[in-house]
């Protein structure tokens, strides 16, 4: 099978002596689907926001089309990949500022 787009492997996330996400694995490759549900309080934004290092994972790592994504700068990890917040957030100014 060819490379995932996005490998997810043992992610977890501890914040003081509360596990967040707990050893998460997953792979997504060209053409999947993939739904990310559960009851308030699961950790889906957590892991999200993990995989788009908003948040630094404790243990793991994620790998997009192979590399670790530390090796990527932020910016250019961002520009890569997606992610919906559950409410909107509007920024002063315009486009043109």
């Amino acid at each position: 099978m060819s490379t995932p787009l996005l490998h997810v492997e043992h992610l977890s996330r501890q914040v003081g002596d509360k596990m967040i996400i707990d050893q998460i694995s997953f792979a997504v490759h060209t053409g999947d689907l993939v739904a990310v549900i559960g009851p308030s309080g699961a950790g889906k934004s957590s892991l999200l926001r993990l995989i788009n290092r908003l948040d630094e994972p404790t243990g793991g790592t994620v790998y997009l089309e192979g590399q670790d994504y530390r090796e990527l700068a932020p910016r250019d990890l961002r520009r890569r990949v997606g992610m919906m917040m559950q409410a909107a957030h509007l920024f002063p100014g315009t486009v043109a500022e």
